[in-house]
């Protein structure tokens, strides 16, 4: 599939006509793709999708304590809506965030199995409140629906950027104005 999109004709990596370039910023959490026509003549159209594995929240299961993994499959990931007062209207903006009554159960669940449920007050919670995700935009890329930004005319350059943010805060409004800080602050 992928194959079909960018080669025109050819078999063979020396028959792609669109370069692609991927690196990680070693100073940030960006990343960042870049998609070049190797002819300037040539020009095409992108679509970014965001996948979402979690799309359903799961009720708690005190089973699950043994199963550290499966404390992240209780909630669903979370993408924002359109319009959002925060990210530019043609940007996708996810997140996953840990419920703060869910895992604190999770947790003492967790730390009662171990025999240790007497410090579940004196410990550190590295679950509660814990959020992750990011932001995803690009240059000529307008939103075609809340996971998907779409190039609004062909190009022979796009460059997409990816700013990714994992931070345990209060709330998800303070998550949210730290990631457009990062968002903002790429290069």
């Amino acid at each position: 599939v992928y194959k079909r999109q960018i080669l025109a004709g050819g078999t063979s990596l020396k028959d792609y006509i669109v370069s692609i370039s991927v690196w990680i910023d070693a100073n940030g959490p960006y990343t960042y793709i870049s998609l070049k026509s190797q002819d300037p003549r040539y020009t095409f159209d992108l679509s970014v999708s965001l996948e979402i594995w979690r799309n359903k929240t799961v009720p708690f299961y005190s089973g699950w304590a043994g199963w550290y993994c499966e404390s992240w499959n209780i909630f669903a990931d979370q993408v924002l809506p359109d319009p959002n007062p925060i990210f530019p209207t043609d940007s996708i903006v996810w997140y996953y965030r840990n419920d703060f009554e869910t895992t604190k159960k999770f947790f003492a669940s967790v730390l009662n199995r171990q025999g240790l449920g007497s410090i579940i007050s004196e410990s550190w919670d590295p679950l509660t409140n814990r959020t992750f995700g990011g932001a995803i935009s690009g240059n000529g890329l307008k939103k075609l629906n809340p996971t998907t930004i779409k190039s609004s005319a062909p190009n022979n350059l796009f460059l997409v950027s990816v700013s990714s943010y994992i931070d345990q805060t209060d709330s998800l409004n303070e998550w949210l104005e730290n990631l457009k800080k990062i968002w903002t602050d790429r290069s």
